[in-house]
This record gives C-alpha cells, sequence and structure tokens, in this order.
C-alpha cells in the first residue's frame, strides 16, 4: 500500500481554513498557559489553567469528561475519561513528559477511536 501524506491546505484549503477558525481560540489558551506557566509543574496544574482561560475567553469545555463505550450493544464497564471535552465535539488531554513516548501517542488515538473524534488537541509539554 502507498500512502500519500501532505497538508490539509493543499488538499483541502477550505476545510483547513474552517478548521483553523474552529480550533483558534482554543489554540491560543492552549498557547497562553504553556508561555505563562512555565516548564516543570504536575499536570493538574496545567489543566486548571487551562480551565481558567476557558472560562476568559467563553470557551464551552467539561473538564474530567467521563465516557462509557458499548460493544454488541452492552456497556463495557470500565469508564473512560479525558481532560477537556471542548465545543462538544473535541478532546483535549493534557500531559507532561520529559519526551513524547509512543505509548501515549497510542492510548490518544484510542481514545479518538472510542469516542469517534474528528479533531483532537494534545497539549503536550515536554520537560
Amino acid at each position: 500500500m502507498y500512502f500519500k501524506i501532505q497538508k490539509l491546505a493543499d488538499f483541502n484549503p477550505y476545510l483547513a481554513v474552517k478548521l483553523k477558525n474552529y480550533c483558534y481560540d482554543i489554540a491560543g489558551c492552549c498557547q497562553i498557559v504553556h508561555n505563562d506557566m512555565g516548564p516543570f509543574l504536575n499536570e493538574y496544574m496545567y489543566q486548571d489553567a487551562l480551565e481558567i482561560a476557558f472560562q476568559e475567553k467563553n470557551i464551552l469545555a467539561v473538564r474530567e469528561f467521563y465516557f462509557s463505550v458499548e460493544f454488541h450493544g452492552q456497556r463495557i464497564n470500565h469508564k473512560h475519561h479525558v481532560d477537556f471535552l471542548v465545543k462538544d465535539n473535541m478532546i483535549i488531554e493534557c500531559k507532561v513528559l520529559p519526551l513524547l513516548d509512543q505509548s501515549i501517542v497510542n492510548s490518544c488515538g484510542t481514545i479518538c477511536a472510542l469516542r469517534k473524534f474528528k479533531s483532537v488537541f494534545f497539549t503536550i509539554l515536554l520537560r
């Protein structure tokens, strides 16, 4: 199989602009927290700051959003959660890591697959 990787703007400029407009304020909040808080803090501190930033910008965000998964019409007992559900259809998962590990990428991908999300921000602060 052959896959061609290309920029969204090259593939679908209209969708790229639409996505940028939709995510711009959210990415701005993440950037403000990253710049103002600096490195070496715990995840919950960044989450607290991000929650404040969302409130200041009047962005609808639910912190510690829990969801369940169904298999063949039956609910699986284990509950999953994400750090934020933003604008009812975007998740933000905050991680503070010394380096980006493949297991983190895989777990974030699993969350996306379980919730069938199409747009995800990963706020990852590297120490």
